[in-house]
């Protein structure tokens, strides 16, 4: 299971992500190589508190590729890609040990992570 370990305090980047290549229309009448970024990144800060509960902040963010379409102008055909996703920004306590899962039902798909905290 993907994870990402960071100390008190210390801000973490997570990231699971593909490439996807596209073609794009660059100026009027010229094509080039794109890429799309698919999946989450995110960054974790934890935060020990006097109490030992962990005080985590969290910014993830997941995009996925809905639809691809293209079109042609003249000899070039370009590529549109539409994405969505999910993101989340926010603060939550956990005790040592504990465990929150997020779920959001945006656009029709489910998307879930699962935050554990643990003091080492």
């Amino acid at each position: 299971m993907p994870h990402a370990i960071t100390e008190n305090g210390i801000q973490a980047p997570y990231k699971d992500v593909q490439y996807m290549r596209y073609r794009e229309l660059v100026g009027t009448n010229k094509a080039r190589l794109g890429r799309l970024e698919l999946g989450t990144t995110a960054y974790f800060t934890p935060v020990v508190m006097s109490d030992g509960d962990i005080r985590l902040t969290m910014d993830v963010n997941y995009v996925r590729l809905k639809e691809m379409k293209s079109d042609k102008f003249g000899n070039l055909t370009v590529d549109y890609p539409h994405t969505d996703g999910y993101m989340y920004k926010g603060t939550e306590i956990l005790p040592i040990g504990g465990k929150r899962e997020y779920r959001s039902n945006e656009n029709g798909d489910e998307y879930a992570f699962i935050v554990t905290a643990t003091r080492q």
